[in-house]
């Protein structure tokens, strides 16, 4: 298959480039961007490529406009609800997040997705962090998967029914309640969905978590394992990082799904330590019970981060 090619098309070359820049760190998105002011170029180059989308002003006429060919046009509005036939409008002056979330929406829609990667080949990793006992876990799976994402598409997810982010990060936006929502629609592209919803801390992209404790509870471990599985082999991540608390159904089996197991466990629940890992033998073999890797304080951190940066400049190297 070809490059895919998105051209925009703005009087306002400054704000053509700015929007191109924000499209081009999108590393979901299997585009050559290019930005061309002069409608009759535009006009040509569509003779010669394939333009998969097409964004262009409403400052260029209807006649210019219906000139050129695009699998996909999107006609940048300098006002509110313009309609047009065969344009899908976009209003100028709201953010980069919001224009970008209309063109996704739009994509899923047909040609199976042509315009964001598929990358079913890449060797994928599922990392469990659970917290034994109730302990605290989130900062430490923020900082493991902030590691990964130096050099992997790495995305977080907190399934901790009371689950909080560092406040700077909890905004608006896509959470694992609206994952779930989609998740149940027949054939919907969850990777995808996921992809270019994502929010960002660093490099490492994240879905806000639960709204509600309950509806961590009433899911069960089937249904995260076959979402799980859909984020893993239909989407740009490499790592997924699950944040995972004591109010899962099914706990243990999603456990024993994951390609690494960390636990926090302080000694004070030496105890709970011993009856899990018994169970987990008992229940799944001793290959799973030995992948469990325990950790105490913060000082066990250094180890696992230490490695996983390790395992980073091992498969770049």
């Amino acid at each position: 298959m070809g490059s895919r090619h998105m051209v925009i098309c703005d009087s306002e070359q400054e704000y053509a480039v700015r929007l191109m820049e924000w499209l081009m760190e999108r590393k979901e998105l299997d585009v050559q961007i290019h930005v061309i002011q002069d409608i009759l170029k535009v006009q040509k180059f569509s003779e010669e490529q394939t333009i998969d989308a097409l964004f262009v002003e409403d400052t260029y006429t209807k006649e210019e406009r219906e000139r050129i060919r695009a699998v996909k046009k999107f006609l940048i509005c300098r006002k509110k609800q313009v309609k047009e036939e065969n344009y899908i409008p976009i209003w100028k002056y709201q953010s980069a997040e919001k224009i970008y979330r209309i063109f996704a929406e739009e994509n899923m829609k047909t040609d199976q997705n042509s315009c964001f990667r598929n990358c079913k080949k890449r060797k994928k990793r599922v990392a469990a962090i659970y917290a034994l006992a109730g302990e605290e876990s989130t900062e430490f799976a923020l900082e493991l998967g902030k590691t990964y994402s130096r050099s992997k598409n790495t995305l977080y997810l907190n399934l901790h029914g009371y689950g909080i982010l560092p406040e700077a990060y909890a905004k608006s936006g896509m959470g694992i309640s609206d994952l779930l929502y989609f998740a149940r629609q027949e054939d919907y592209p969850v990777g995808t969905r996921v992809s270019t919803s994502a929010m960002h801390m660093e490099q490492l992209d994240y879905l806000l978590p639960p709204e509600y404790a309950e509806e961590v509870k009433e899911v069960s471990a089937a249904e995260w394992i076959e979402l799980f599985s859909a984020i893993s082999e239909n989407s740009i991540y490499e790592v997924l990082i699950i944040d995972l608390g004591n109010e899962i159904q099914g706990l243990n089996s999603i456990l024993a799904y994951c390609d690494d197991i960390i636990a926090v466990c302080s000694k004070r629940y030496e105890r709970i330590w011993t009856k899990f890992i018994a169970q987990m033998r008992v229940s799944y073999g001793e290959h799973i019970a030995q992948k469990i890797c325990r950790i105490e304080h913060r000082q066990d951190w250094e180890s696992i981060l230490v490695k996983a940066m390790q395992e980073n400049a091992d498969e770049t190297a």
